[in-house]
């Protein structure tokens, strides 16, 4: 797999696309939570990528989901589409969006446009 990318992290799926500027990875928690792990930009050219993982995740169990931005990742208003709509289709099967990251862009961009709670911003 990926030498660029924490062996822990490599669990079940794994995107990089050749020049890519986003990977993301998906990991399954001992308690069955899809851990989404993403490195890099959420842009207008990537979002589709998270999405589709996403999908995939949310239609994989009757858990939460938690998605991690790496310390060195971005966000812009696409991608903060693609969290909003994956929180509207867990909400409305009785599951929740979890996010975490330690970047503060990423961390200030979310809670400026007020989707703390919306996403779970933990």
């Amino acid at each position: 797999m990926g030498s660029n990318v924490p062996d822990r992290d490599l669990d079940r799926s794994y995107y990089e696309a050749p020049g890519a500027p986003i990977r993301i990875a998906v990991k399954t928690l001992a308690d069955e939570t899809p851990l989404v792990s993403v490195w890099g930009e959420v842009d207008l050219a990537t979002a589709s990528h998270l999405e589709r993982v996403l999908a995939d995740a949310s239609a994989a169990g009757d858990a939460d989901v938690l998605i991690e931005f790496s310390r060195d990742s971005f966000i812009d208003s696409t991608g903060l589409n693609v969290l909003i709509q994956a929180a509207r289709r867990l909400r409305a099967g009785g599951r929740a969006l979890r996010v975490t990251t330690e970047n503060p862009h990423t961390r200030s961009v979310i809670e400026t446009m007020g989707l703390t709670e919306m996403i779970g911003l933990g």
